[in-house]
């Protein structure tokens, strides 16, 4: 039998150093720095007091790239306008927030 075994660690995606990015704030020069590589990333919705209610986890070759196109996607991106629907419906009661993290290193 062949396992493969997969370690990882999620890390907050930030928007400037040592503050995490939340939706729907625009991609900062910072990001476009750091984050424009791939990822496994994860979109986490949550609220205090109930804690994490919804989770989208996906791939990309460009983490800054798909946090633009989920804000502001275009006609034809069906995932990324279905995703910013949610979210913003998710975010409309003031307690709600919604933030990104993206596997930061994988060892196996």
């Amino acid at each position: 039998m062949n396992v493969l075994e997969i370690n990882h660690r999620w890390a907050d995606v930030q928007s400037l150093q040592g503050y995490n990015y939340l939706y729907p704030t625009a991609v900062s020069s910072y990001m476009k720095e750091q984050f424009c590589r791939p990822a496994v990333y994860r979109w986490m919705v949550w609220t205090p007091g109930y804690g994490v209610h919804a989770y989208y986890v996906g791939e990309t070759a460009n983490l800054a790239h798909r946090v633009q196109h989920c804000i502001r996607p275009g006609n034809q991106q069906m995932t990324n306008l279905r995703l910013k629907a949610y979210f913003d419906e998710a975010i409309r009661p003031t307690d709600t927030s919604t933030w990104l993290s993206a596997i930061s290193s994988l060892s196996g």
